[in-house]
Formats: C-alpha cells, sequence, structure tokens
C-alpha cells in the first residue's frame, strides 16, 4: 500500500509542476501582448509627441554621441542589453532594417552594460548599428520610462517622439515609423 501512495504522490506532483508551469507560460503570453497592444504601449515609454529627453553617451569607440547633435535626421532609439535574448534575437532585423533605411534613419543601440560586455555583444551577434553605453550616473531608461528590452523610440527630425514600443521584429521596427502620433499600435 505505501508504494502506492508513493507513486500516486510523486504523479500529483508531476502534475502539479507541470500546471505551474503551463500557469507562467500563459501569464508570459498575456504580458507579452499587453504590451503589444495600446493601452500597454501606451503605459511605457515617454507620449509619443512629446519631446525626446537628451543625453550623451559614448559609443563603442569612445566617442560621445548626444541627441541634440542629430536633429534634422529622423532616429530610431532602441534600449537592449547585451543579457537579453529578445534583443539577441531583434539584431539581424535591426542590422536589415538599418541598411533598408540608411538614408532617411539613424539607429542607435541603448545598453547599460559595460563597454566590454557591449563589444562583445557586437562581436557575436554582428551588430551593424551604433551601440551608446548608457551612462551609470543617470538612469536614461527611467527618464524614457522603459521597463522592458528591446524597446524602441522613432524620433522625428525636431526630436519628438513619433512612436515607440515593444521591438522584437523587422515589423515592429517599420511600424514605429508608419504610424502617426497618437495612433495606437494595435486595437
Amino acid at each position: 500500500m505505501s508504494s502506492l501512495w508513493i507513486i500516486s504522490t510523486v504523479v500529483l506532483w508531476i502534475f502539479l509542476l507541470a500546471l505551474a508551469f503551463l500557469v507562467f507560460v500563459l501569464y508570459r503570453q498575456v504580458g507579452l501582448i499587453y504590451l503589444g497592444r495600446s493601452q500597454g504601449v501606451s503605459r511605457d515609454g515617454i507620449a509619443e509627441g512629446s519631446q525626446a529627453p537628451d543625453f550623451t553617451a559614448p559609443d563603442l569607440n569612445g566617442v560621445p554621441h548626444r541627441l541634440a547633435d542629430y536633429r534634422g535626421q529622423r532616429l530610431l532609439l532602441i534600449f537592449g542589453s547585451p543579457n537579453c535574448r529578445p534583443c539577441q534575437q531583434l539584431i539581424p532585423d535591426l542590422n536589415e532594417f538599418s541598411a533598408a533605411h540608411k538614408s532617411d534613419v539613424r539607429p542607435f543601440f541603448l545598453s547599460g552594460a559595460s563597454r566590454e560586455e557591449n563589444a562583445r555583444f557586437a562581436d557575436l551577434y554582428d551588430v551593424r548599428v551604433p551601440i551608446l553605453t548608457i551612462p551609470t550616473d543617470e538612469s536614461l531608461q527611467s527618464r524614457y520610462l522603459t521597463r522592458v528590452t528591446p524597446f524602441g523610440f522613432a524620433v522625428d527630425e525636431e526630436g519628438r517622439i513619433l512612436g515607440k514600443g515593444l521591438v522584437n521584429s523587422r515589423i515592429h521596427l517599420e511600424v514605429l515609423f508608419e504610424r502617426p502620433v497618437g495612433d495606437p499600435l494595435n486595437n
């Protein structure tokens, strides 16, 4: 009788763990869907139409880049991290987007990691857009109100936010520049 009790307890624990895993996966999917909808996008990131906060950050060669110096150009700012799996998966699409729009959009990948981590990331994933190391003395992600990565901002020639949102593919990158200010990503 005790072996039957042990077997049933083990089976119940396996079932419970499988159920917990399923709940976690569903919870994550609901979160991704929420972030892709207009309610999630409107909550994250500074408001569309507002002025993008200015910053200065060095690239991998130590050359400082100041946002205000790029007035007159459309910019794509991607907040990411070398350790972020979706960021790593985005790089081929970001490289393609950058090549296709090299005459009309200037992309930047902004990372709070160290210069060395960013350099390894650039080499390992063949990143072809400038990676800017965000200074640690100020939280640029807080000023831009980003909580998740990769999160992108389309910035117009006057430095205003045209679009914002979670960017996991080239389609997401394209959508940032296609919709007018205030138009939700998805209804």
